[in-house]
């Protein structure tokens, strides 16, 4: 019962943080795509797959609309959407995301962008173990961020480096 009331109240605060985003940005800013990402997010944990299908197919329609067909994160956006689609059976349109999303992620520079991620993973470890917590948050917020980018905010990898950031700050006792 208690995650039913935290996903509840995590819906409202994300479609509040979206209103507000179309308000002030309008339909087709990018950052109203972040946001229906989230809303589509918490509705999928939920089981509310409609609703997530829905706020899915918006966020890739802004990011098709602003975005380069290389970018990354409509790649990711694609792939979430094919996922949710997948799990209501509908394969062929998901298939077709899928395609375009592999297409992006296959020719990506993944590598160096991990490579990034994991200096500030190092320079994070090396700052925690110094005792300097709040650099050590940083640079795992940094890597966090990095990761993001480069495999997606579903990844295991980022959700690894999240960890990392919990870990800094839990030890400042916040």
């Amino acid at each position: 019962m208690e995650d039913v009331g935290r996903f509840k109240k995590a819906e409202q605060l994300f479609t509040r943080t979206l209103d507000l985003d179309i308000a002030v940005h309008g339909k087709t800013y990018s950052g109203v795509a972040g946001s229906l990402n989230a809303v589509a997010r918490v509705l999928r944990k939920q089981g509310r797959f409609n609703g997530s299908t829905d706020a899915y197919r918006r966020a890739v329609k802004i990011l098709e609309e602003v975005s380069p067909a290389n970018d990354l994160i409509l790649a990711h956006r694609r792939w979430s959407l094919a996922l949710t689609l997948e799990i209501q059976e509908h394969s062929r349109p998901a298939n077709d995301l899928l395609k375009k999303s592999l297409a992006v992620l296959r020719e990506a520079p993944r590598e160096k962008k991990l490579k990034n991620d994991s200096s500030f993973v190092e320079r994070g470890e090396s700052k925690f173990r110094a005792g300097e917590f709040v650099e050590a948050e940083s640079l795992f917020w940094s890597a966090k961020g990095a990761c993001t980018k480069a495999v997606g905010p579903d990844h295991s990898s980022t959700l690894k480096m999240l960890k990392n950031v919990s870990r800094a700050v839990r030890t400042q006792g916040r």
